[in-house]
């Protein structure tokens, strides 16, 4: 499906933006193709914690609040490693005793923050969420998903243009 959308009839080097990935292949698909993208760990940190912040009112523990609060914070902020690795142990400790399976997958989410990178948390958070929510959840992953990347695909457009610009190409 992907190559007949892009009119091609094999597979090459070219990257291809998240955006296209997302609306050909779908969200599952695109979350998946996170993992190759390490550089742009952030974005995917921020839509897992997007995700996370869906089923905030299922966490039962403060502490898997405390988790998906300070994933939050180390977005926009350095959180110093002693602080993230004591909220991370006990954000794990919460999901392991939670009561049911909806606290324990709402504790996983904030879990997985503290205690995954960010493309796979990305992609568990997004299923955890879908999971408790149902399609009209899915469909506003699709449309943040397609914000993030597409807030990322401006700014690497705007900085070729600006490098094109610098070397008079």
């Amino acid at each position: 499906a992907l190559l007949r959308h892009l009119g091609k009839t094999q597979a090459d080097d070219e990257p291809l933006p998240y955006s296209v990935i997302l609306k050909v292949c779908g969200i599952d698909m695109a979350l998946r193709c996170c993992r190759a993208e390490a550089r742009y760990e952030n974005e995917w940190v921020r839509f897992a914690v997007w995700c996370a912040e869906q089923v905030r009112d299922k966490m039962e523990d403060p502490r898997s609040i405390a988790a998906l609060d300070l994933a939050a914070r180390s977005l926009s902020e350095t959180v110093p490693m002693d602080d993230r690795s004591v909220v991370a142990d006990d954000a794990w400790r919460a999901e392991m005793q939670a009561g049911n399976h909806i606290a324990q997958d709402a504790a996983r989410a904030a879990s997985l923050l503290l205690n995954s990178h960010g493309a796979r948390a990305a992609y568990t958070n997004a299923n955890i969420a879908w999971g408790l929510s149902g399609e009209r959840g899915r469909d506003q992953q699709f449309a943040k998903f397609l914000e993030i990347v597409s807030d990322h695909e401006t700014q690497q457009n705007v900085e070729l243009v600006a490098h094109r610009n610098r070397d008079g190409q």
